[in-house]
Order: C-alpha cells, then structure tokens, then sequence
C-alpha cells in the first residue's frame, strides 16, 4: 500500500509519535550529520549505488541518498521504529519509500546517536514488486 506522499512503511499510518522523530531527522540531514557504523559495533546494509535514483534514473550517490531520504521525510513518509539485535534494545527507524514502477520499494533503516543519523540500510526491499 503506497500512501498519499508516494512511500509507505509496512502498512503504518503517520501518527504524530513519530512526528518530533521525523524532525529530527532531516534537521540532522540537512546539517550533514550522518554516519555509517563501525560494522564490527553494529551491522548495516547500506547500498546506494545499487539503488536506482527515480528522479534521473541513475544509482544513487551517498549524497543524493541522503538527499532522497531527507525530502521522503519532509513530505511525511511513513516511518516505523523497530528495536534492534545489535545494539541490543536501541530503536531505529525503518521507511518503505517507492522508487519507481516496477522496483522494488526501498528500504530504509536509520538510528539516531550521539548527535547523527546512524544509516543501517539503504537498498531494495525483499518484499515483492507490486
């Protein structure tokens, strides 16, 4: 199910608990604080150049990554929290965003710590095409 701004996070609604999240979010996007862990401290996924960009049909760049996440967020994507293994019991936050006909959705999983945006996966989703 694809919502009104065009990306959806397993079925959810928007609700106004994740609102001050969501804020957070693109202000430490805007501000260029992100980061990719260590993988040994916590495992991610993050494949940008392996996603295809809908906007110029091109594979993403970390940037333009960022960039695509931030403007998913502005116009109010649906985001999850889910908690983690590893750390175990921290919470990060998870957006199924549409990329385009006939691609899968891409999956986006985010953290927040120590004043950044930890990425945890950015790449395809397994779920089916729709």
């Amino acid at each position: 199910m694809i919502g009104q701004s065009g990306c959806d996070v397993l079925g959810v609604v928007v609700t106004e608990r994740y609102e001050s999240v969501r804020h957070q979010l693109v202000r430490l996007l805007q501000n260029r604080k992100f980061i990719l862990p260590k993988f040994s401290e916590m495992p991610y996924d993050w494949r940008p150049e392996q996603v295809i960009n809908p906007i110029d049909c091109q594979p993403f760049t970390r940037r333009g990554a960022l960039h695509f996440i931030q403007e998913q967020l502005e116009n109010g994507c649906a985001i999850e929290a889910v908690v983690l293994d590893l750390p175990p019991g921290r919470t990060a936050y998870v957006m199924l965003l549409d990329v385009g006909r006939d691609k899968p959705d891409l999956y986006v999983k985010v953290q927040l710590g120590g004043g950044c945006v930890i990425g945890r996966s950015f790449h395809y989703s397994t779920r089916p095409v729709r």
